[in-house]
């Protein structure tokens, strides 16, 4: 799901961080989740998912302890990240030289603050839900992603799939549907046309026909419906960067009574977008990058019981995504106990085919997962209805 990128990169100075050495008993994993507001209960979940990682391994591995330092990664009462907390929280993990891994943190935007620090100190950092392309990937905010690596080294690997599969995933939704041709639109963001232009890729490898391309604006809106007429596709993608983007964009067909079947981003997944859509709504498809557990695999069904007879609560995707991510990291250090940074970093973003609760993880060499698990939805009686579950 898209988030609102504030790439407010802290300035800081590179600092001599001493490595742990196999003398040093306790290992610790630091993580940076929101306590407060509408992602604490989230957060909650994935800091219980690191405590039972390590609860699970006796609190330690190869004869060390392991400690898990669960920062506040929110601010306020509403719990909204801000660049002060987090470059503080990263500092803090950067400079304990008994910190081997840092969880989090929790949007794309912090995690743009708080990668270069970690960068320069070597400490490997996962993220189970930042989905922002450009924290791995080139070609999308000024500089990205280089900027997050001042070291020239990548520490930072994912579970959480980058928005631009989004686009991906949508080519072969619509191909699969049988739509021939598709008008692929964007509103002149950086996320739209970034998520537009892997849309298209996509769809020409696959076979399906691109009508046009065009940006979605106010001004333009009457020469864009007198395209959209001409009936040369059957179908138009758009990933809108904003709610009142998809929303504007949602009146906009209803009032031309264009008959076109529209592929959308997760930003229209809201209420809002719903009390919009009139009577275009059965033809729309929204595609969900938030994730949803595979529950017929048997390491999810493994995990959601530890999870709910540890806890009492049912365990969440972004939970599995957590757990798996310390388990790997303890996993490598269990492997060498006197392990470094650079090395558990190493070790760990050349992860291929682990068996983890979330599925089954290997990550490409920007970071990021292979494999890609989204949820596409319609529209029906006024609310979202699960259409089909799209893997790669």
């Amino acid at each position: 799901m898209l988030l609102v990128v504030a790439l407010l990169v802290a300035g800081c100075t590179e600092t001599s961080v001493p490595q742990p050495t196999p003398s040093t008993q306790t290992l610790r994993i630091y993580s940076s989740f929101p306590t407060k507001g509408a992602s604490s209960y989230e957060s909650r979940l994935m800091v219980q998912a690191i405590d039972l990682a390590i609860r699970e391994r006796g609190g330690g591995v190869s004869g060390r302890s392991v400690e898990h330092i669960a920062l506040d990664g929110g601010s306020g009462e509403n719990g909204e990240w801000s660049p002060l907390v987090e470059s503080a929280n990263a500092e803090r993990a950067a400079n304990d030289p008994q910190a081997l891994v840092y969880i989090g943190p929790y949007t794309s935007g912090a995690t743009g603050v708080a990668l270069p620090i970690t960068n320069r100190a070597h400490l490997l950092t996962l993220g189970p839900t930042a989905t922002w392309p450009g924290l791995t990937l080139d070609g999308w905010e000024e500089g990205e992603s280089g900027k997050y690596f001042p070291t020239g080294e990548r520490n930072f690997a994912r579970l959480a799939l980058p928005d631009s599969r989004q686009g991906e995933v949508a080519a072969r939704w619509a191909s699969s549907s049988g739509m021939k041709r598709t008008f692929v639109l964007n509103d002149g963001s950086s996320y739209s046309i970034g998520l537009a232009r892997h849309f298209t890729i996509e769809a020409k490898k696959g076979g399906l026909g691109i009508a046009g391309e065009a940006a979605f604006t106010p001004s333009d809106q009457a020469a864009l419906v007198g395209k959209l007429r001409e009936g040369v596709a059957d179908a138009i993608f758009f990933a809108p960067s904003s709610t009142g983007s998809a929303i504007n964009f949602a009146r906009l067909l209803d009032g031309a009574q264009l008959s076109l079947t529209a592929f959308l981003s997760d930003t229209a997944m809201s209420d809002q977008f719903l009390e919009a859509v009139g009577d275009n709504a059965s033809r729309w498809r929204i595609l969900y990058n938030g994730g949803e557990a595979n529950t017929d695999r048997a390491g999810w069904k493994a995990f959601a019981s530890r999870f709910q007879g540890a806890y009492s609560i049912p365990p969440s995707q972004a939970a599995a995504r957590a757990y798996d991510l310390a388990n790997r990291a303890l996993e490598a250090i269990k492997i060498d106990p006197g392990i470094d940074r650079a090395e558990l970093t190493r070790r760990v973003l050349a992860t291929r085919g682990y068996e983890g609760a979330s599925g089954v993880i290997s990550f490409d060499e920007n970071g990021d997962s292979v494999s890609s698990r989204l949820v596409g939805y319609r529209i029906e009686g006024g609310r979202f209805v699960k259409d089909k579950v799209i893997e790669q």
